[in-house]
């Protein structure tokens, strides 16, 4: 489909969430986007869910930037240039599936409920907390993978997230092992950070290194203040249109640790 003109936006968390994808492709054959357009609805039951993944990047730096399965696909003919909207979730299947019924008497750790969620769930688990992991006194609930992972992290503050078939928990406010990424006007940042009481939101040249959890130091002439501090990235956000202009990548951050961005 290399001829075909492609819009996408893409989301991505590591509070309780799953990356999803919203894509719109122009001039495909009506046979191609009926294929896509197999598995419009949950509801059923021999449904379809495909397989769609995105590369992106610029010159030799390129990456996957979305792995998961299309949840709904809708074909427009309405126009002489055809086109077709997907929603696109990673892990669609795993996380709407089957509801998961758990019950954990007494006081269990964070950490070994997130475990059990991961393996019914068909994930594989990273224990970012150990130890430290507050208890969850008389944790009994019936959901599918989506829901137990908002439940868990609503009632700890936890960051819970997936990425591929790998389901994550760490504390909120602080980052896994990742290596701080440097963003100024030097490397793609674009315009002025947005601050808010809490961290802000910045928007750069598509940038393929970041991870949602990742430490973030910021070089703004506005704002001299926030080098001298990190964020945690909270939201990845890319957006793209192959016959458009620029690809973006937008964060949005926190302050590392508790409270405003300053004191």
């Amino acid at each position: 489909m290399s001829h075909a003109r492609s819009r996408l936006t893409l989301a991505r968390s590591h509070f309780a969430s799953a990356s999803e994808a919203n894509i719109t492709i122009y001039g495909l054959n009506p046979a191609s986007m009926y294929f896509l357009a197999t598995s419009p609805t949950a509801w059923t039951r021999n449904a379809i869910f495909n397989r769609i993944t995105i590369e992106a990047g610029f010159e030799n730096e390129h990456a996957i930037i979305f792995d998961g399965n299309i949840s709904d696909a809708t074909p427009n003919l309405d126009t002489a240039d055809y086109s077709i909207q997907i929603k696109a979730t990673q892990g669609y299947q795993q996380m709407l599936g089957d509801p998961i019924p758990l019950s954990f008497p007494g006081a269990v750790s964070a950490s070994i409920i997130a475990a059990r969620i991961a393996q019914e769930g068909g994930q594989v688990f990273f224990d970012g907390i150990g130890a430290t992991a507050p208890l969850v006194t008389d944790y009994s609930f019936s959901g599918n993978l989506a829901a137990h992972m908002r439940k868990l992290a609503t009632d700890t503050g936890l960051n819970i997230y997936t990425v591929g078939e790998r389901l994550y928990i760490a504390p909120h406010g602080e980052s896994p092992e990742y290596r701080t990424i440097e963003v100024g006007v030097e490397n793609g940042m674009v315009g002025t950070p947005i601050l808010d009481t809490t961290g802000g939101t910045v928007k750069m040249r598509m940038n393929l290194g970041l991870a949602s959890g990742q430490k973030i130091k910021i070089k703004s002439r506005k704002y001299p203040e926030l080098y001298n501090g990190l964020g945690i990235i909270e939201t990845i956000g890319h957006e793209g249109d192959t016959m458009g202009g620029p690809w973006w990548s937008t964060v949005k951050f926190t302050r590392e640790g508790v409270g405003g961005f300053y004191q």
